[in-house]
């Protein structure tokens, strides 16, 4: 029960990580304008930041047929995601982009495939008893 502890600890460090992030001046020193297969490099770092958010819920809410408790936490990242992207209107060195916000709905369901697909194959290889 103590690895939850310490996961939940992590998890709340990583948000606070991504909502300084979403804080931060940048003054231009960080070039995401280039685009990679047609995508903002910004779009795929805001991808990137929220793929592990529900990693975490799956694991520290893991439980084998919880599929609405999993279904709520999602609508918490999706509301979490739109809160980190709001900041940006308050700041004014920040822009808001409805794109932003999409693409950190995409990893947050990147993230959800993940898990799911991670927990199908622990489930296959690592039978519960």
């Amino acid at each position: 029960m103590a690895n939850y502890r310490y996961l939940n600890v992590l998890f709340r460090l990583y948000l606070l990580t991504i909502i300084i992030l979403m804080m931060i001046r940048t003054d231009g020193k960080i070039k995401l304008a280039k685009t990679i297969l047609g995508v903002r490099g910004d779009h795929f770092v805001h991808a990137t930041l929220f793929i592990p958010y529900m990693l975490f819920i799956g694991v520290i809410y893991y439980q084998k047929n919880n599929v609405y408790l999993i279904k709520n936490k999602l609508y918490y990242a999706i509301g979490f995601g739109a809160f980190c992207e709001s900041i940006h209107l308050f700041l004014p060195y920040r822009t808001f982009s409805v794109f932003d916000f999409f693409a950190n709905c995409f990893g947050i369901g990147l993230g959800l495939f993940l898990w799911i697909l991670i927990k199908k194959l622990l489930v296959y290889f690592l039978p519960l008893k």
